[in-house]
């Protein structure tokens, strides 16, 4: 059963909800619906800039657009789920991570952190590309659930086409504007 997990209030952020096929988007809903305390806060997604709370809504839109402008969508594929702790809280994640499609969007992480973005880039943590599907304080039970992942062989394919910016205010998640990636 999953639980609200809140966050500090009033910051931007830069995801991609995927265009997946019918049959995968369910299987990932229904699966971070039993198993990930973070599925009331927002839908299943790739992260590309953290959240960040230094900036005006406008001038962080205007940022993500310029180092956007240019960039080719991404297609992907996910055959794997790892487990993952990025030491910010007790939660052990799992991940699906892309095996095509990785190196782009680990780029375009780096690219939309080129200019007024780069000091806010997380260097305590690793960027890994992933969609988080679950989560456990239980690094045991997490592992058991990512080898039950992989045990099912998946292979889901999708297409990052655009960039969500986010805001948390008054703790839900809206997008503020969606840059279309070419």
């Amino acid at each position: 059963m999953h639980k609200t997990v809140f966050f500090m209030d009033d910051f931007l952020a830069v995801g991609n909800y995927p265009q997946l096929n019918q049959k995968d988007y369910n299987w990932i809903n229904d699966y971070r619906e039993r198993n990930d305390d973070y599925y009331d806060l927002m839908d299943a997604h790739f992260s590309f800039v953290f959240p960040t709370y230094t900036f005006e809504p406008d001038d962080f839109i205007k940022e993500i657009k310029k180092q956007a402008k240019g960039v080719q969508k991404i297609e992907f594929q996910i055959k794997c789920a790892i487990r993952n702790n990025d030491r910010t809280n007790d939660y052990w994640h799992i991940l699906l991570v892309p095996d095509k499609g990785f190196s782009d969007i680990v780029k375009l992480q780096g690219k939309l952190h080129f200019g007024l973005l780069f000091p806010t880039q997380r260097l305590d943590i690793d960027f890994i590309p992933h969609i988080a599907i679950g989560n456990s304080k239980d690094p045991k039970e997490c592992k058991k659930m990512v080898d039950e992942v992989n045990a099912l062989d998946i292979n889901i394919c999708g297409v990052i086409d655009q960039l969500d910016i986010i805001q948390l205010k008054d703790n839900k998640i809206s997008t503020l504007e969606i840059v279309k990636l070419d």
